[in-house]
């Protein structure tokens, strides 16, 4: 059995960092569709998935984080992916060399926080 864990990290009213960790494909799809599909009705326009730690992804899951690029475009907002592994940045490729849409990628989830102009949050000093 394929196992997917989520992990959200809002940042800001407008932004929301998705960090997946184990295996996008056609079992798993549907949990991460109960979590992206409502967000074109919140205030959320920017949403970085972190894939640092995403295994594997097939077709289907590619085809999800696509549907919901495609619907945050609709209120002005996007779906980035950041640090992909290189076979998701591959299928990505292929997808758009077929006519799929253009997901952006960036190299770090700080690049991509970045592009949306949302800074990260500070990390807390630590003082002994």
């Amino acid at each position: 059995m394929m196992h997917l864990a989520v992990r959200l990290v809002p940042v800001g009213d407008a932004t929301l960092v998705i960090t997946l960790t184990g295996e996008l494909d056609a079992t798993t799809t549907r949990m991460l569709a109960a979590l992206l599909d409502p967000l074109p009705r919140t205030p959320v326009r920017h949403v970085i998935v972190a894939a640092q730690d995403l295994w594997f992804c097939d077709l289907r899951g590619l085809h999800q984080l696509a549907l919901a690029h495609r619907a945050l475009q609709a209120v002005n907002g996007h779906l980035a992916i950041a640090a992909a592994p290189p076979a998701l940045r591959r299928l990505i490729a292929l997808m758009i060399g077929h006519g799929g849409p253009a997901l952006p990628l960036y190299a770090s989830v700080a690049a991509a926080l970045s592009a949306a102009g949302t800074a990260p949050a500070p990390l807390p000093e630590h003082r002994p």
